[in-house]
């Protein structure tokens, strides 16, 4: 009977783990078919702090394991931020975009806002958004949330600069952010939130270090915004661009005319 009793243990215990694994099997194919990005994005837009956490490494694997793999999202991409795809395609940092407009890269915490505050811009020619500043190539948004590739989220802009100079770019920059604050801005925090003035050539490096010693005088705390030269520049999901204008907080565009 002891016998007996112990191989039923077992077989209880057997098919119990086998319960949870075909849990765990079946909630991978749930997100699968949601596609993780869908879901940090409903997190984000209700302003979840559960933002930045990842499924567990088990469930990372079964999903990866069991589930199809996605497909590159760089091709849905259009306008700017797929010739931004194309430059990060073959690990360049340019200097103009295709039409000669200048570029701009800068990181003020979670890029929509900031991306917004640009498009509104005369002499902004075209925006997108994504992340740089990191060790991994084609981040998605949930790796880049997880705070373990270095990225920032950023925003690029295509400008011209007979209409605006790369100094009222700064200023637009700044008047959005707290330079102070180190690795977040508002309720957002990690190093994917740091701020940043990334310069795409020499010029614009000696513009953003004038403009970083004014700031020095006008905070008693540090500056926290890290200069830095440009990067390669990975755009983020299509979802994420011009998100603001374009779906808006709660299905609530808001404007991008410039003024």
């Amino acid at each position: 009977s002891n016998q007996i009793s112990s191989n039923l243990n077992i077989f209880t215990n057997s098919m119990n783990i086998c319960k949870k694994l075909l849990i765990a099997v079946s909630s991978s194919f749930f997100i699968r078919s949601l596609g993780y990005s869908t879901i940090f994005s409903n997190f984000k837009k209700l302003g979840s702090k559960s933002v930045n956490k990842l499924p567990s490494t088990s469930t990372m694997m079964l999903f990866n394991a069991f589930g199809s793999k996605p497909a590159d999202f760089y091709e849905s991409l259009t306008g700017s931020a797929k010739e931004a795809a194309e430059y990060a395609n073959q690990n360049i940092v340019p200097l103009k975009s295709k039409d000669g407009f200048e570029i701009a890269t800068f990181a003020a915490g979670c890029f929509w806002g900031i991306e917004l505050a640009f498009q509104r811009a005369h002499g902004v020619e075209a925006t997108h958004v994504g992340y740089t500043q990191g060790q991994k190539i084609k981040p998605t948004y949930e790796e880049v949330c997880s705070g373990k590739t270095g990225h920032t989220e950023a925003v690029q802009v295509f400008f011209d600069p007979k209409v605006v100079s790369y100094n009222e770019l700064l200023n637009i920059l700044f008047q959005k952010i707290d330079p102070t604050q180190v690795n977040g801005q508002g309720n957002d925090n990690g190093t994917q939130y740091r701020t940043g003035v990334y310069p795409h050539s020499p010029e614009q490096r000696k513009v953003a270090e004038v403009f970083f010693e004014s700031l020095k005088k006008q905070y008693s705390k540090p500056i926290a915004t890290e200069l830095v030269d440009a990067a390669v520049f990975f755009p983020a999901e299509k979802y994420h661009q011009q998100y603001l204008s374009n779906n808006g907080r709660f299905g609530a565009p808001q404007s991008a005319e410039k003024g």
